[in-house]
């Protein structure tokens, strides 16, 4: 493409000159107008080394504050799951009365009332660790009085506790519902803290990938503006050798043209750096600063050309062993365990021991009578309600229960399903993870070849610089004494810009798959 516009603009310079007076001929043809340099952006400058970076990062990245949030969440899953372990209390107060007609003499001839105030205290412990027992302790007060005759005590102040207890014997006894809940929202929370851990890998990753980015934009700058001097600098002696007669003035237009492409690269150079920056500012700076888009970033960090000894087969296992990724993975697979555990314990039948026992106790004013007459044989004697609560929790007039519940359904029920499709789904997931063990293979071997390949480019594309410069210096001697074209010398010119990008490109490349190499064994790469 280059020879094909070189020959346009020497066939166009040629019938220039057919039509040209040669007066006009001899006359050197004014310069082109420059390009003005895009204006630098003004803010503070800030001298960054690539560590520096990272330190900004792990502490103002949005995304890191965002990930840091998803562990805290796991912690309360963790203490809303150990909630079924939790008693609570509950208390009732009440209060009634009903007016009530007389069913039989027992209860007098008039119409009477019953007047009542009554309090419940109930502590429930739904679970117990280990066991999964239920327990239930509840204690009633109240005092009452009616207008009924007969009645033992008037008023009567009542007092009951009662407990109660239910134990599994088959199904829940080892394997129940909240202590799988308790183990899971545990995993669950080591899975957010490996998520956190790779969202940091991530991030570091980026971050130094985009600091070796904006130091390749920063050398092709440099680059350029050399490729730029030196094509002013032609151009300059093309006017000389005009002025004195030793050279066409069509050279001086090639010349021209040559610096004017070179101005256009200096110009994509310079947006380039500032995409870059932009680039790195978003992954490592505060967007609440005042100078967030105006600040200037300028690395101190020289790109590394030592060569690094890839231990490929160390590096997979340190992959397989703790890579982020694979070690989720296998979180994922135990509270999957979890659930088939729980599936195949929910298809057990129902066997549970159910025991209970009670005792209660009254007071107030004591009324007492002849058997079958409503006369009074003695005068009514006061028992005071500590004596209610005594005979209550002391269970004076004890009562208890002891039995046995089983359950079992006919047919195939829900939870046999369920322990169905908790297998296959664990099957599934084995399958997931030897293709993730694949994976990592695949990307920590692809990660080695990249260090090495580019490190060979480097090699190659440094013997080939040195060589385009001292074929550029050769042609410059060989153009001095006429022994060389413009044509050649320019070509020879864009030979050294184009090596030199292209040992600019490999060198950045190694830095880069360097730290693709050390980070692949810790997380995923492409991502986070």
């Amino acid at each position: 493409m280059r020879l094909v516009r070189y020959t346009l603009v020497c066939l166009s310079g040629l019938l220039f000159a057919a039509v040209t007076p040669v007066s006009a001929q001899q006359q050197t043809p004014p310069p082109p107008a420059a390009v003005a340099p895009q204006a630098e952006p003004a803010g503070p400058v800030r001298t960054l080394s690539i560590e520096e970076a990272v330190e900004l990062a792990l502490r103002n990245n949005l995304g890191l504050q965002i990930e840091r949030l998803n562990p805290q969440i796991q912690q309360e899953s963790i203490a809303q799951a150990r909630a079924g372990y939790l008693p609570s209390l509950r208390a009732t107060f009440g209060t009634s009365a009903s007016t009530i007609e007389p069913q039989d003499f027992t209860e007098g001839s008039d119409v009477y009332s019953n007047d009542s105030v009554s309090s419940q205290f109930t502590f429930i412990q739904p679970s117990v660790p280990k066991l999964n027992t239920s327990i239930q302790a509840s204690w009633n007060s109240a005092r009452s009085t009616t207008g009924r005759l007969g009645a033992a005590f008037n008023p009567n102040l009542n007092s009951q506790f009662s407990l109660s207890a239910g134990q599994p014997l088959w199904r829940d006894l080892v394997i129940n519902p909240v202590k799988t809940n308790i183990e899971q929202a545990v995993l669950s929370r080591q899975i957010a803290d490996i998520s956190l851990r790779q969202r940091v890998v991530g991030t570091e990753r980026s971050v130094r990938q985009a600091y070796w980015n904006l130091v390749g934009a920063i050398e092709r700058l440099n680059v350029a503006r050399q490729n730029l001097a030196l094509s002013n600098e032609q151009l300059k002696n093309n006017r000389v050798r005009v002025e004195v007669g030793t050279m066409a003035p069509i050279d001086i237009i090639a010349a021209e043209a040559e610096v004017a492409g070179n101005e256009e690269a200096v110009i994509v150079a310079e947006a380039d750096i500032q995409t870059r920056e932009d680039q790195l500012r978003m992954l490592i700076f505060d967007p609440s600063q005042p100078d967030f888009w105006t600040a200037r970033i300028q690395p101190s960090n020289a790109p590394v050309m030592e060569a690094l000894q890839v231990d490929t087969d160390a590096a997979i296992a340190a992959a397989l062993e703790s890579r982020t990724d694979i070690v989720s993975q296998r979180r994922q697979l135990q509270i999957d365990d979890l659930s088939l555990k729980l599936a195949k314990n929910q298809t057990l039948p129902d066997l549970t021991l159910n025991a209970q026992i009670s005792g209660s106790g009254s007071g107030g004013t004591r009324f007492f009578f002849l058997p079958g007459t409503v006369i009074e044989e003695r005068p009514p004697a006061e028992r005071p309600f500590s004596d209610a609560l005594g005979d209550a929790f002391g269970f004076t007039y004890p009562r208890w229960s002891v039995g046995v519940t089983y359950a079992y359904p006919l047919g195939k029920e829900a939870a046999a399903a369920s322990y169905a499709r908790a297998k296959l789904q664990r099957q599934q997931q084995d399958a997931n993870l030897k293709g993730l063990e694949l994976s990592i293979v695949q990307q920590v071997r692809q990660a080695a070849r990249a260090v090495q390949s580019n490190f060979q480019r480097v090699q190659s594309t440094r013997v080939a610089r040195e060589l385009a410069e001292k074929r550029l210096e050769a042609q410059q001697k060989r153009f001095d004494v006429g022994l060389s074209t413009l044509f050649e010398l320019t070509q020879a010119q864009r030979d050294v810009v184009q090596q030199r990008n292209s040992e600019l490109n490999a060198v950045i490349a190694y830095n880069q798959a360097l730290v693709d190499f050390q980070l692949v064994q810790v997380a995923p790469l492409g991502g986070f």
